[in-house]
């Protein structure tokens, strides 16, 4: 990677990382479609991973007190490691043109879900019954 790739990186890893720090969310899905400019999708996915994790974890133990109000936490969490660890897999034998494929379209997810102004507010029932799979589906696609 020559100094001015690197430089166009590192301006979008701290953009990502800004933009992170105000939304709490965003880092990989900024960073990774630049880096892969640049490099094979996993390896981007794979750099990107290591700050990304090590900031959710920050996030999640400075929040640990708040656990005892979420009863569909415990349940999202197993299922978003498991569906990490499939991702992780998938990540090893998908070509590089479904990784992208699949870059994209999460990209386009993300950004027509944050241009919506249609918010869903889900019943305390259908949450708890739908948390395994949004947490499986979140760990897929972080692991992938």
């Amino acid at each position: 990677m020559s100094s001015a790739e690197l430089a166009v990186v590192t301006v979008a890893a701290i953009v990502s990382a800004f933009i992170k720090a105000v939304t709490g969310t965003g880092f990989p899905m900024l960073v990774v479609p630049v880096m892969a400019l640049f490099v094979d999708v996993a390896d981007a996915i794979a750099v990107a991973a290591i700050p990304n994790v090590t900031v959710n974890a920050s996030i999640f133990w400075s929040l640990r007190q708040a656990r005892r109000e979420s009863p569909t936490l415990p349940r999202f969490l197993v299922a978003t490691t498991i569906g990490a660890v499939v991702g992780t897999a998938l990540l090893s034998v998908l070509s590089e043109t479904m990784l992208r494929i699949g870059l994209m379209a999460v990209i386009i997810l993300f950004v027509a879900n944050r241009l919506s102004a249609k918010r869903f507010d889900l019943p305390h029932d259908r949450a708890v019954r739908l948390a395994p799979l949004a947490g499986g589906m979140s760990g897929l696609v972080f692991g992938a």
